[in-house]
């Protein structure tokens, strides 16, 4: 049987973060059963064996303009070389011309969830919020149309897409942690270690959460939570984010006590190894990737229901209202009282059940159709 051809289109190869690593285990599954092309901006080549990769150049434009400019490069390379492709896979909104798109975030629903946010003079607002309101109309541009296949991460993102979309036919694959790498042995190895150099005294209550846009991630809430809430212990709110601390003063006052902001981690599982619990107090979420990673670790996590990962956990881990009230109260009983083995082995479990190299291989199959699933 002929391998069908497949471009797929991504704006980097990097394999470090959650998301990044979930695409490239799809590319190698797709890989293996047909013959790909990335196309990627220029300045993210790198060689891949067994596959062919085309340089996008795209205008360096800055800001909200800067996902446009890399779209419509890469639908223009792409067009050049359309008749020798059968598939064109695209991992979110990356050029106009994709066959298949994976759904990974949903810009309309962050417009809904902005929407109430005041902008207290704030630039980098102003232009994320323009930015959110410029790829969504690429959405409603692409997403209603009823020959391009849509896939997305989590069962509750699916419903999100159908109302906002009207679409009916999305195919779901859950995010799952990348194999090997988040596992209980991996926690109780990194753990010491972990908790000296994050700098956390053994009696220290140690929260992580994670992420970029503010509003939409709920750090207001876990603010407020943390000026108000009392262990009768040391404790620590670690905030994973790029956001700049100026930024975060001007939005939401100064950093509580008691909480440190850390713009990146390389090696995010010595994070959770070192963490008492992991929280995701969204607003809305595709997945939630994080917290199925420190599940899988055995860490406890706590999310809220607007967050598709809250499928995928048992309801002890889902808090509900998403309020800083309901929050404080979440926090402070895992603190008081560590969940039993038996939740945080059923978070795991469950988690496990969608393996990520099986994931991979449905989604291969979904984007290949039968005519091209061999074996």
């Amino acid at each position: 049987m002929t391998r069908p051809r497949v471009a797929f289109v991504t704006p980097t190869l990097d394999a470090m973060g959650g998301t990044e690593q979930i695409a490239m285990l799809e590319a190698k599954a797709l890989m293996q059963r047909a013959d790909v092309t990335f196309f990627v901006p220029v300045d993210e080549v790198k060689p891949i064996a067994g596959a062919e990769v085309i340089a996008v150049k795209h205008p360096k434009l800055p800001g909200v303009f800067a996902d446009e400019a890399w779209f419509a490069a890469a639908s223009k390379a792409i067009k050049i070389h359309q008749p020798k492709f059968d598939v064109v896979y695209s991992p979110g909104i990356n050029c106009d011309c994709a066959t298949h798109i994976n759904v990974y975030a949903n810009f309309s629903e962050w417009v809904e969830i902005h929407k109430g946010l005041p902008l207290k003079n704030s630039l980098r607002e102003a232009q994320r919020r323009l930015r959110f309101h410029r790829l969504s109309a690429w959405e409603r541009r692409l997403y209603k149309n009823p020959a391009l296949k849509l896939a997305t991460i989590s069962k509750l993102a699916a419903e999100r897409l159908r109302h906002d979309f009207g679409r009916d036919d999305i195919a779901v694959f859950p995010s799952t942690p990348e194999p090997g790498r988040f596992t209980p042995a991996i926690r109780a190895e990194l753990r010491a270690a972990a908790r000296d150099e994050f700098r956390l005294g053994a009696d220290t209550f140690a929260v992580v959460t994670l992420g970029n846009a503010w509003y939409s991630k709920g750090f207001d809430m876990l603010y407020d939570v943390w000026r108000k809430l009392e262990l009768g212990r040391p404790m620590q709110l670690i905030v994973v984010t790029t956001e700049r601390e100026d930024h975060l003063k001007r939005m939401l006052g100064d950093l509580p006590l008691d909480t440190r902001l850390v713009s990146r981690v390389r090696q995010v599982e010595r994070l959770y190894a070192a963490a008492d619990l992991v929280v995701l107090a969204s607003r809305g979420e595709t997945f939630g990737l994080p917290i199925a990673e420190a599940g899988a670790m055995h860490v406890p996590v706590r999310v809220s229901a607007l967050a598709g990962v809250s499928s995928y956990v048992p309801d002890a881990c889902v808090v509900k209202p998403n309020t800083a009230a309901a929050w404080q109260e979440a926090i402070a009983t895992v603190a008081a009282t560590p969940p039993e083995e038996a939740e945080l082995r059923f978070v795991a479990d469950r988690l496990a059940q969608n393996s990520a190299h099986e994931r991979a291989q449905r989604l291969a199959d979904w984007v290949l159709g039968a005519d091209w699933v061999l074996g």
